[in-house]
Formats: C-alpha cells, sequence, structure tokens
C-alpha cells in the first residue's frame, strides 16, 4: 500500500524518522526527511555556519567555492538530500547516491562488488552538534541504502578533520586510502550492509534505486 504524501509531496515512511535525542535531561524529537526546494536557503546558511566553525578551529575543508547554492540545488533536485529538523528549525543535512567520485577508482576498496552507496555532505548545525545528529543521519541514509539493496556504502572525510575520523570510527566504517581534493587530502571509508538485510542481487544486474 502506498504511504500518503506528507506536506512536501513525498511518501511519509519512506522519507521521515524520528529519534530521540536529550538535552538537559528532556527528550525531544527530530525529524529525518528528504529535502525540498523550500530547504536550500536554510541549508546555505547552514553551510555557511559550518564553513566559519571549521574555520575557527583551523579546518580549511570547505571554502566559499565548496559546497555553494548550484551543489546544494542539484542534491535536491536530484532527490538525493536529507534534512533533519526539530520543531520547524533545519539542523543537519546529508547527501546519499550510488555514484562514484572519479578519485574513488584508484582506493583499494574491500568491498568493491554489487551497488555501491555513497554518502556525503554531511553538516550539522555547530548549536547542536555532539548530541546525536550526524549519527542519527548516518543511520537513516545507511538504512535507505540497505532497503535499496546496496552492499555497502562509501565515504570520504577531510583528514584534518579529527571529530569526523572519531564518528566514522565509532560507527564501524574501516579506512581504505586516501584521495586528494582541492582543499587537501581525504580519508577514504566504507562499511558493509548486512548481508541479511540487503536484497539479493545479480552483479551489474539493476542500479539501486535510493530515492
Amino acid at each position: 500500500m502506498a504511504d500518503p504524501p506528507s506536506r512536501h509531496g513525498c511518501t511519509a515512511s519512506a522519507v521521515r524518522r524520528t529519534l530521540a535525542w536529550r538535552e538537559h535531561e528532556r527528550a525531544d524529537e527530530i525529524s529525518l526527511r528528504r529535502a525540498t526546494d523550500e530547504d536550500v536557503g536554510e541549508v546555505l546558511m547552514l553551510v555557511r555556519a559550518c564553513v566559519d566553525h571549521l574555520r575557527g578551529h583551523g579546518i580549511e575543508q570547505w571554502d566559499d567555492r565548496y559546497p555553494d547554492r548550484s551543489t546544494i540545488e542539484a542534491d535536491v533536485w536530484g532527490r538525493e538530500a536529507f534534512v533533519a529538523t526539530h520543531e520547524a528549525r533545519l539542523l543537519g543535512y546529508v547527501v546519499l547516491c550510488t555514484r562514484q567520485d572519479p578519485e574513488y577508482a584508484a582506493v583499494p576498496w574491500a568491498y568493491a562488488v554489487g551497488p555501491i552507496a555513497v554518502i556525503s555532505r554531511l553538516m550539522v548545525d555547530p548549536a547542536v552538534q555532539g548530541r546525536g545528529f550526524a549519527q542519527a543521519l548516518m543511520g537513516f541514509v545507511e538504512e535507505r541504502a540497505r532497503a535499496a539493496g546496496c552492499l555497502a556504502v562509501r565515504r570520504d572525510a577531510f583528514s584534518g578533520n579529527p571529530r569526523a575520523l572519531r564518528l566514522y570510527g565509532r560507527l564501524g566504517y574501516r579506512e581504505s586510502g586516501t584521495i586528494r581534493r582541492r582543499t587537501g587530502t581525504f580519508r577514504c571509508f566504507e562499511r558493509r550492509l548486512a548481508a541479511a538485510d540487503v536484497h539479493e542481487h545479480r552483479d551489474g544486474a539493476h542500479e539501486a534505486q535510493l530515492g
């Protein structure tokens, strides 16, 4: 049975999850859903806050050139972007797709057979970092990848961002190599999705549908 459309025109169960988190001994809910055109302005403000926060800690991972408006709009229009909100405030953003960056071709990935998902542009409002939002977003997109039949997920993280590197280690990702981007060296991570939870597939028989 099809899910009823949400106010953004997306099916409710396919794009919305909740996670309890604690702040000052009080439990609240966050909502995770697909990003829409209406979110682009807030996402760009989130980008700016994250860039300023990173630079304030001496981390030159992102800048005024990336991620820019055209990048975020392409994410949203491609139905690959998801946001975390709380009481109508946008607090987090992440992208899930199946496109592999050209640099990934040289990485000695351990899990290289079957549909592979790629997670990118994970960001959380600096004002609420450390409260589980990044982990919630990662779990959300991993679940979508698993449901689409992907056998593994990949992502890369700036080598000078220790907080991000610790996060992927805690989440069970293995490091598989490094790549070079415009702003420096990025370490590549991958995680195999539980075989019992993914659809059976034949190599090259289909491309995973993550939307």
